[in-house]
């Protein structure tokens, strides 16, 4: 026997993963269709342009028709060129950190959070649970003896940095200092560094990836060269465009920190299908603008809708504050807004308990990790029965938005400008949570059970050793005598053997040996009575 596990911030995390978790499993995979034009031009370049329609075409018969008339196509080219600038990423909080650890080293957000804390703990990084991305404006005179004291210790990057030359300042929500970042500022490291050899090894990859960050948020924008060459088919349907592009570095910027592994990826938002590519190459061949090209062929390519992805275990941290990417719906998106600080919508939980929330949940056995460095989550048969019991007894129990709404208040008691304001805040909270703490009581109380297959309990992740013989034994002669079926893994696996035991017998039940074959009773001892 084991308790439902409740918690104000985890269950509505749970909450999010089991929506999640549902379209993921009712999802129907579906064709759509792609159309290619293969051409030469008539300087001799052969060349591959892709139809690159705002929305999937689902229907074959479009596709053919768009087809049919760019296999006839013959036409000028149209050429454009421009160069793209690439800004730094932004710096780190708490939950951006995680994630980029996780992708990048496969560490779990607690472990990140304690190596973070160490190394604040020393002295070279500053506040490791902080929220924001941003430095206060006050912190830019600090910059040059900052960098100095990190490529001292980066001597590969050293030459980045002109000693007659000021570091890159980019001010306002699309750059890194703000008049007011929050109550503590992005994950940055200090005029304090350490030597390589002093620190553990893991420490110093995340001072490491700390201080390039910091690095590179002062140096120029990257500049990429970036050329379109466009072909303009009509068709029975109208006018259609057919495009491929390419792109050449012109001026590295800031990604020289980084090197071979320049940053320049976007993180995608955690639970949404992927992006559609563009047919990009890598360069493509010299054409002029206006110069006539032929269709050699036109072909069509079938692909396949995928489901959202998963969320990960580096992710979910970031999906908790950022719950506002999360939600579809439009009066939720306003409602989540942060109007003191637009680049910090509401959300769930606070950087600095985030990373807990996921081992209660694996605990529960609610989720369950996958594999790979940083394993994505599933919401469980457990966790999903649980979610639909508390959205049928209580759904504001349920509800993300709400729980996330419900912080905001709090957090706005701080923010009030007087003592009678924040009495009178404070007054009301109380008089809306004793309420909906009584309304959450009386829902308890008069629900029913929830029944759950034994079988459908999922393992403890971690604990994968065999059943003893005499659980196995006793398994199968309750087994055979209650005309049930064993679980799978029920010889294999102790979690599973146990909780068949726990569902069937009662929860002594594992410790077979005190048992008869018979399962006879037998009276209880002095000491029982």
């Amino acid at each position: 026997r084991e308790p439902w596990r409740f918690g104000g911030v985890q269950t509505p995390t749970l909450a999010l993963l089991a929506d999640l978790e549902a379209r993921i499993r009712t999802f129907v995979p579906e064709d759509f269709f792609k159309v290619a034009l293969h051409l030469d031009t008539e300087t001799g370049a052969a060349l591959t342009l892709w139809h690159a329609p705002k929305e999937r075409i689902l229907d074959k018969a479009i596709a053919e028709t768009i087809r049919q008339a760019a296999e006839a196509w013959t036409g000028p080219l149209a050429l454009e060129q421009k160069d793209v600038r690439r800004a730094p990423p932004r710096l780190f909080s708490k939950d951006t950190l995680a994630r980029r650890c996780a992708k990048r080293f496969g560490w779990d957000p607690q472990r990140t959070a304690g190596l973070a804390q160490e190394l604040y703990d020393q002295g070279y990084l500053s506040y490791p649970r902080t929220e924001s991305e941003y430095l206060p404006e006050g912190q830019i005179d600090d910059a040059s003896a900052v960098i100095g004291a990190v490529t001292g210790v980066l001597t590969d990057v050293a030459g980045l940095f002109s000693t007659t030359s000021k570091p890159v300042i980019r001010r306002g929500s699309r750059g890194h200092y703000v008049k007011d970042p929050g109550e503590h500022h992005a994950i940055v490291p200090l005029r304090k560094v350490p030597q390589r050899d002093r620190l553990a090894a893991e420490q110093f990859r995340l001072w490491e990836l700390v201080a390039k960050a910091y690095l590179a948020a002062h140096l120029p924008d990257g500049i990429d060269a970036r050329t379109s060459l466009t072909a303009e088919v009509t068709t029975a349907l109208g006018m259609k465009r057919f495009l491929a592009s390419g792109s050449v570095v012109r001026a590295p910027g800031w990604r020289a920190v980084y090197g071979i592994e320049a940053e320049t990826e976007v993180d995608v938002v955690p639970g949404k299908t992927k992006r559609e590519p563009e047919a990009t190459l890598a360069r493509l061949p010299p054409v002029r603008d206006g110069e006539v090209s032929r269709a050699t062929a036109a072909e069509i390519a079938t692909a396949v809708t995928e489901p959202p992805r998963r969320i990960t275990r580096g992710e979910l941290p970031v999906v908790m504050g950022r719950l506002i990417d999360q939600v579809e719906d439009p009066v939720a998106k306003r409602a989540l807004e942060n109007p003191v600080n637009p680049n910090e919508p509401k959300g769930l939980g606070t950087a600095a308990t985030r990373d807990t929330i996921l081992p209660k949940l694996v605990k529960s056995r609610y989720i369950a990790l996958g594999a790979g460095k940083d394993p994505a989550i599933e919401v469980t048969d457990v966790g999903v029965a649980f979610i639909q019991a508390v959205r049928r007894v209580f759904p504001a129990y349920g509800d993300p938005v709400g729980r996330a709404l419900f912080e905001a208040e709090l957090a706005e008691i701080g923010r009030a400008p007087g003592r009678a304001e924040a009495e009178r805040r404070a007054r009301t909270f109380r008089q809306r949570t004793r309420v909906r703490l009584d309304e959450l009581i009386g829902a308890i109380t008069n629900a029913d059970a929830i029944e759950l297959d034994p079988s459908s309990i999922p393992p403890r992740q971690g604990d994968d050793r065999p059943p003893t013989p005499a659980m196995v034994a006793f398994a199968v002669s309750l087994a055979e005598r209650k005309g049930l079926r064993l679980p799978r893994g029920c010889k294999s696996s102790i979690s599973v053997c146990r909780t068949f035991l726990d569902g069937h017998a009662g929860p002594r039940a594992a410790q077979a040996g005190s048992i008869t074959d018979s399962g006879a009773e037998r009276t209880p001892s002095e000491a029982m009575v």
